[in-house]
């Protein structure tokens, strides 16, 4: 048969959410368009005679700037931006060429897409800068992450009411798109239930919290089977 809808339940750090003492439940809204790059830092070889040191500083350096412009775009970025530089990932020297490389992963997310297009475009206008002053070649190659998508809202209503029915109360948040309710919203109406937890919080607490979770989970099934079964095709 058909999948009428999908509901998906987990706990998160209060403080990652930003819901701290606001709600006891939180409802995501939306997914955020959140992209990664994969990005390579490496000497080019302009002339003969550079030792591996050179190019290895030269390489270094270039990283540093790099993510210090990042961090001056993170200062600068207004509404609910993200731009993050990773660690460095791999730094390494091949013995056979002495060609001193860096890897990072660069991840942009923002509710808006052309926000992150605006941002990525600003970003590469700088490696371009930065490759033209250092002798360096800056590659950002995409990596595989699902797109945005919004969440079912009548299904959000219902949770935000099975909520309210036993005295527990809701926030909207965003987050990013790696979860199940991201995949199954192309096959039926999904959302998600975000469980706002305190990491050093007692375990009586956070049992309580799971507790409160799984009762509003409870609720919004039968609401929404109240609902089905209500149907003009009724429900099994």
């Amino acid at each position: 048969g058909s999948v009428e809808a999908f509901l998906e339940i987990k706990a998160a750090p209060a403080s990652v959410l930003g819901i701290e003492r606001r709600a006891d439940i939180a409802l995501v809204d939306r997914m955020v368009d959140q992209r990664l790059w994969r990005v390579t830092i490496q000497r080019l070889e302009t002339h003969s005679g550079i030792t591996a040191t050179e190019k290895r500083n030269g390489v270094l350096m270039t990283g540093t700037n790099l993510s210090i412009y990042i961090k001056e775009l993170q200062k600068g970025v207004i509404n609910d931006s993200r731009v993050q530089f990773d660690d460095i990932r791999e730094i390494y020297l091949k013995p056979s060429d002495r060609n001193g490389q860096l890897t990072a992963t660069l991840e942009i997310s923002d509710q808006s897409s052309e926000a992150v297009n605006s941002l990525y475009m600003n970003l590469r206008d700088k490696a371009r800068k930065l490759e033209k002053t250092a002798g360096i070649s800056i590659q950002f190659d995409p990596l595989p992450i699902p797109q945005a998508e919004k969440l079912d809202p009548h299904l959000q209503e219902v949770i935000g009411n099975a909520a309210s029915s036993i005295g527990l109360s809701t926030a909207k948040v965003d987050s990013g798109t790696d979860s199940p309710s991201h995949e199954m919203i192309r096959i039926a109406p999904s959302a998600t239930i975000l469980l706002p937890v305190d990491p050093y919080s007692n375990r009586k607490k956070e049992g309580s919290q799971l507790s409160e979770g799984a009762n509003l989970l409870l609720h919004t099934l039968l609401s929404l089977d109240k609902e089905l079964q209500s149907s003009p095709l009724g429900g099994n």
